[in-house]
């Protein structure tokens, strides 16, 4: 191997300044799914999404959900919800923002002719009731106790005249909305582009004028940061975490986000419709080897799907240590002595979390057959056939996928993962989904925890997910770079920028 990089290093790295104004960031080894809102449910598309749209309210580093475009609101009944819209806010193509862009978005969103992956998640909501140019009333069909947690990241509000210009295509292409970035360009396969908002309405935001999120492969993303070719990235492996502590130029960034590891066992189907070898699962995975091979360190042990910090996390539940006699042995009572055989689909972001999870699952006995899939694919083989009943449903036994919460509630990975019209579920529970309903429906704070507090345990002795591993997310960003974390997990880039000279 060449020692020139390395000897080069010292020389790259001082020529290396930070640009000005400008912020690249690696988030993502590819593009997104889509830059319009109601084309979209990945974290992946989020994270760029956040930036360009904004909501009614939102949340807060630690989750709590504060003013957006709503400067107020109250409950007028337990069906409606008025909210006070912020005057004087345009689109970034200088369209109003009013009482019409919210009623038109809402419409949009739940169109069924609109392919919004998100719809689900805010289809509660009955009606949008103009008051006057700057009050609207949200109506429900029903009481939702979890409606000012969903509004943050899946109510986007967009401009009608500039969609009725350009038509939907065209709006994916150059999206517009009221957020702290407003879009320039989408070098596909490299980068997109977006610089700041100067009519945005928070003072001071955005701090930084150019914003680059440039999309390379996990083995190429220190490397650039090392050589000054961005400036930041988002998601760090923990074996690169050294090399980043010892560069002068450089300084890792840890954040206990809402993101964790989980495991969906096909339970309608396959070996995981018996309960003993979901069962088998929390007793096959050994979660301190997963931190530590997996997450190099850089996690926590977790019970349930919720982690704390999430509303409705319940503290008491513990999983089974691991003991892979234990596992075996519910398998042979589920009458397979040599599998079963399990198709395993793991996304690709991580990768070894699947790894250590299927050397796992075949020390007790499981013949393993991983594959992995961009977030893309994932949504083709599973998303899409759970919001479309005219497609064939995922044929798979177990998916092994990732979470951020946006919602800071635990709401958010019962309804993805479990609940039957979830968009990652592969269970049909009606004992879950009749409590997950109760749930939303409660709208007392203190008596909606208990609610939640049961779910988790439903959930455990059914066996239908298992979060093993919360992962302790590192950011590697150049020294002086100012980023504050959110809880929730998503990027905001509101108040990121550099330290003065």
């Amino acid at each position: 191997m060449s020692l020139l990089p390395t000897l080069l290093l010292p020389f790259l790295l001082a020529q290396a300044q930070a640009v000005p104004g400008r912020l690249v960031v690696v988030n993502d080894v590819t593009d997104p799914v889509s830059l319009d809102p109601h084309r979209e449910f990945d974290a992946s598309s989020d994270n760029i999404v956040n930036q360009i749209f904004d909501g009614l309210v939102r949340l807060d580093p630690q989750g709590r959900i504060i003013p957006g475009l709503a400067e107020s609101w109250r409950r007028v009944d337990e069906l409606t919800m008025e909210f006070s819209l912020r005057r004087n806010v345009s689109f970034h193509n200088g369209e109003p923002f009013n009482a019409e862009a919210v009623k038109f978005s809402l419409k949009r969103q739940l169109d069924a002719r609109h392919p919004a992956p998100n719809a689900g998640l805010i289809r509660s909501i009955l009606s949008v009731d103009i008051v006057d140019e700057h009050t609207v009333r949200l109506k429900t069909k029903e009481p939702d106790g979890i409606l000012l947690n969903k509004l943050p990241m899946f109510f986007k509000i967009v401009p009608p005249r500039y969609i009725a210009q350009v038509g939907d295509d065209g709006f994916a292409l150059h999206p517009m909305g009221t957020g702290p970035f407003r879009f320039i360009r989408w070098d596909h396969g490299r980068e997109i582009e977006i610089e700041a908002n100067p009519s945005y309405w928070m003072p001071g935001a955005p701090r930084v004028q150019r914003l680059i999120f440039r999309f390379l492969p996990m083995n190429r993303q220190l490397d650039a940061l090392l050589a000054g070719e961005v400036d930041m990235i988002t998601d760090l492996s923990g074996l690169d975490t050294m090399k980043v502590v010892r560069n002068p130029d450089t300084k890792i960034l840890k954040s206990a986000d809402l993101y964790a590891v989980t495991l969906i066992p096909n339970s309608r189907r396959g070996p995981f419709a018996d309960l003993r070898v979901r069962q088998a699962l929390p007793y096959a995975i050994d979660a301190g080897a997963l931190i530590r091979y997996a997450a190099k360190g850089n996690g926590r042990r977790l019970s349930t799907l919720s982690a704390p910090g999430q509303f409705g996390h319940n503290p008491q539940i513990r999983s089974p240590e691991a003991n892979p006699r234990k596992a075996a042995s519910l398998l042979r009572a589920a009458g397979f002595n040599k599998g079963p055989k399990i198709r395993m689909l793991v996304r690709e972001e991580i990768l070894q979390f699947g790894l250590v999870i299927a050397a796992q699952l075949r020390r007790v006995g499981m013949e393993v057959d991983m594959r992995t899939a961009s977030q893309e694919q994932v949504f083709q083989e599973v998303v899409r056939p759970n919001l479309d009943a005219s497609l064939p449903p995922w044929e798979g036994d177990l998916l092994v996928s990732h979470f951020v919460d946006p919602t800071a509630h635990s709401y958010f990975p019962y309804m993805i993962f479990v609940h039957s019209q979830g968009p990652y579920s592969l269970a049909r529970d009606a004992d879950f989904d009749a409590l997950f309903e109760r749930m939303i429906r409660t709208l007392n704070s203190q008596e909606q925890e208990k609610v939640c507090f049961r779910l988790a345990e439903l959930v455990q002795n059914k066996g239908l997910a298992y979060s093993p591993v919360q992962v302790i997310r590192s950011f590697a960003l150049r020294r002086k770079l100012h980023y504050e974390p959110q809880i929730a997990g998503m990027l905001d880039f509101r108040t990121a920028g550099w330290e003065e000279p």
